[in-house]
């Protein structure tokens, strides 16, 4: 405690992680670029005759690649609240908004270009919507996909503005309910969680107009990041109660020595939480006994990999990337965040377009 009360009276410790949020966003949209460029060249190994299987194993790893990124979004956004750089607002209307975008447009191509063509088409006039969806849940293991990222975000803001903001008018006696609607969003991403359970099962076909509003992250990054959540605000109140006022522990939060400490514990729970959900991913399919039949052992492992179960494995090389990392790092001049989505979002479709124009070159030269 005596530490803490240095690092707001001035004596801060030196050491400062050289990562901030603008470092992580801008690797974590490299990394989603080249998932996406993994998923275009999975679809093509599938409808594009001739193919090489090197094609389907280098779609297969990259696709991999968005495992990576959720997490260093998640880091990057609390390093935003935490810090109060922006308010939340801001981050509602920014998440929303590009949440919304990015729905807009999937629902778009796929209702105005996917549907229009096939329709158009001799063959395809008389199938209904539902039919023409049917290929498009093929290509993923779960019948589904969830791609937006904006919508995690938009989740975990709302989660921390239960948890951390206080109301200065509604709510403003009655704290504790307000502290309760943080359930909301834990409960949404409980029942997309179910949602997808039953997809997987084949007991439910999810529209694909919430494929949107899909939450991205496996189940064991929602869960760190709860973890790390409620830690924080119950560490807050652990100080409070040794006499550090809110102003005090708001002061804290920007130091150094905190950031150390976040840094630490993020790292400890990743590295904890990713080798128990690989052990899940690896004893779950000896203890419901599908080793005996080959067959459903391996749409079982699909089923748990198209809900992220094993997903957790990695969080481990996230760890040390963690410990580099320095949420108490401000920036004055802001406009980079706004910039650092848009060219997230531009690196995205441009990888995308590259790689179908690059299979269908190849496609034209075979046939």
């Amino acid at each position: 405690m005596q530490k803490v009360r240095d690092a707001i009276g001035g004596n801060d410790i030196r050491y400062r992680g050289p990562l901030s949020y603008r470092h992580l966003r801008i690797l974590a949209w490299i990394l989603i670029a080249l998932a996406a460029c993994g998923t275009v060249l999975s679809f093509a190994y599938r409808v594009i005759p001739n193919l090489l299987p090197i094609v389907n194993q280098a779609g297969s790893t990259l696709q991999l690649m968005w495992n990576f990124a959720v997490p260093l979004f998640m880091i990057a956004n609390f390093a935003v609240i935490l810090t109060a750089q922006d308010g939340y607002s801001r981050l509602f209307i920014r998440f929303g908004f590009l949440s919304a975008a990015v729905g807009a447009g999937f629902l778009y191509i796929v209702y105005h270009y996917y549907f229009g063509i096939f329709h158009a088409l001799p063959s395809g006039r008389g199938l209904t919507d539902a039919d023409l969806t049917k290929p498009l849940r093929f290509l993923f293991p779960g019948g589904f996909y969830a791609f937006n990222v904006f919508w995690d975000l938009f989740l975990f803001s709302l989660l921390a503005f239960f948890l951390y903001y206080r109301p200065k008018r509604l709510f403003r006696k009655t704290l504790p309910v307000f502290r309760l609607l943080a359930l909301l969003p834990i409960l949404y991403e409980v029942s997309a969680f179910v949602v997808k359970c039953l997809s997987v099962l084949h007991k439910l076909t999810i529209p694909i107009w919430l494929w949107p509003i899909l939450p991205t992250k496996p189940p064991v990054v929602f869960l760190v990041f709860l973890i790390l959540a409620l830690f924080i605000k119950h560490r807050e109140r652990m100080y409070t109660d040794r006499g550090l006022t809110h102003e005090a522990y708001q002061t804290f939060l920007g130091t150094k020595l905190n950031s150390l400490h976040f840094s630490l514990f993020t790292a400890g729970l990743f590295i904890v939480a990713g080798l128990i959900d690989l052990s899940v991913s690896r004893l779950a399919p000896e203890l419901f006994g599908t080793s005996s039949d080959p067959a459903f052992t391996a749409q079982f492992k699909a089923g748990m990999s198209a809900l992220g179960i094993g997903s957790g494995f990695f969080l481990l090389p996230i760890a040390p990337v963690v410990l580099l990392f320095s949420y108490a790092k401000t920036y004055q001049d802001r406009r980079a965040d706004i910039l650092i989505p848009l060219f997230g979002v531009g690196l995205v479709s441009f990888s995308v377009v590259e790689t179908i124009y690059q299979m269908l070159r190849y496609f034209l030269s075979i046939s």
